[in-house]
């Protein structure tokens, strides 16, 4: 237990391993994740034909796919002994991409669909915008942390 998080990937491993046959297989190959949980909530995974609750910490995902939003269904390789000796699960693709639409809070903030959660949002300083237009964001990384930015207005 590590920052008092409980690390469940020993058991997940374990997990998968008995899903498949023959009996003794190494628990390696492409597996489906869907988001349960997602801001302003801490984000969680459920891996398939599990019911066990992941958290974030032991996932590696790429900026473009964010925001995770509850029901968005990714694909997971697992990294075994990755960093540090721990086992992690590099994120590979997004089953449930396309553009994420968002309905606009204020001038400058927008809460995307499907999620309870508001974000600050940067446009081109020529967009005006204003609470109720639809938009569409995108995720990008100001160096230290995800922010969004809007794409387009409908």
């Amino acid at each position: 237990m590590a920052g008092g998080k409980t690390d469940k990937t020993l058991a997940l491993l374990e997990t998968l391993v008995r899903l498949r046959s023959p009996a003794g297989s190494q628990a390696m190959g492409l597996y489906t994740v869907e988001v349960k949980t997602s801001d302003p909530y801490p984000i969680t995974f459920v891996m398939q034909g599990t019911k066990l609750a992941l958290g974030l910490d032991i996932f590696e995902v790429p900026v473009d796919f964010y925001p995770l939003r509850e029901g968005d269904q990714l694909v997971a390789f697992p990294l075994v002994g990755g960093t540090g000796g721990s086992n992690r699960w590099a994120i590979l693709a997004k089953l449930t991409s396309g553009l994420v639409m968002a309905t606009m809070q204020s001038a400058d903030s927008c809460k995307p669909d499907r999620m309870a959660v508001t974000y600050n949002v940067t446009k081109a300083p020529d967009l005006v915008l204003s609470s109720g237009d639809r938009v569409a964001i995108a995720p990008t990384w100001d160096g230290s942390k995800i922010a969004y930015a809007v794409l387009n207005k409908y």
